[in-house]
């Protein structure tokens, strides 16, 4: 499950990248359960970065 994790993460960081760089961000699919992960590291990599 910890690797699960990691993969969020980095999808989240490269969502991120992707929106600050104002190219197309790529929505990955994931599961409902995985959602509350993802945007919570995009709101705290949007804010910790700006």
């Amino acid at each position: 499950m910890k690797q699960n994790h990691v993969q969020i993460d980095q999808q989240a960081s490269a969502f991120v990248e992707a929106l600050r760089t104002q190219r197309h961000a790529h929505m990955p699919v994931m599961r409902f359960h995985q959602w509350p992960q993802f945007i919570s590291t995009v709101r705290t990599l949007l804010a910790n970065n700006n």
